[in-house]
């Protein structure tokens, strides 16, 4: 189960992680994008993290996903703010009303977040995108739900193949469809940021 406590340090964590992988992500996107993820990334976050420090400690996990949505809409530039913003806002719709959050209600966020993105950006699997990272996760988290052992290896398993999987795929969204064949060969950056997500969230299980 993840409780208020869990989930605060999940985005906390991350954000962490995004700062310590800025130049990274950053390097990444230079190949086949803007060369700015990771600095965007680090950005929108910084500011969760200073939302959570500052936080009402009565304050409901719905709320806590639903303000980290309004941030990273707000700061993050490019496509990731609404991205990553509609991600965390149809997370506070499934979190509703709830104290914890089940594997199984971990699984429904990222299923709703999921197609979300996925019906604004207009994309599916397949294209070079973050969304290659989040669908083979989305089912290795429905297929592992009552198993937290599971859940863990699985998802982590599933999320990898699925970023690494990108490698060697021709883009035909975003920035990097302009390069067509040249980008074969890079991972994609969003693909990477969405696996370090889904890392982090499993690391406070």
């Amino acid at each position: 189960m993840y409780n208020k406590e869990k989930i605060k340090q999940w985005l906390i964590n991350l954000s962490n992680t995004y700062e310590k992988n800025k130049d990274y992500l950053t390097e990444l996107d230079s190949k086949i994008g803007d060369a700015d993820h990771g600095i965007n990334m680090n950005r929108g976050f910084s500011f969760v993290r200073d939302m959570i420090n500052n936080i009402d400690d009565n304050a409901a996990i719905s709320s806590i996903f639903k303000q980290t949505a309004t941030i990273l809409i707000k700061n993050i530039g490019g496509s990731s703010g609404p991205l990553y913003g509609t991600f965390f806002l149809n997370a506070s719709i499934i979190a509703s009303n709830k104290e914890e959050l089940s594997l199984n209600d971990i699984a429904d966020i990222f299923a709703k977040g999921t197609n979300a993105i996925a019906a604004l950006g207009k994309s599916k699997e397949g294209e070079k995108t973050m969304l290659d990272t989040l669908f083979p996760a989305v089912n290795a988290m429905k297929e592992n739900a009552d198993s937290e052992e599971d859940f863990k290896n699985k998802v982590m398993v599933s999320s990898e193949n699925g970023m690494k999987s990108t490698i060697d795929m021709i883009a035909t969204k975003g920035r990097a469809s302009y390069l067509g064949e040249r980008s074969v060969g890079h991972q994609d950056p969003g693909a990477t940021s969405a696996y370090m997500m889904i890392e982090e969230l499993i690391n406070v299980l």
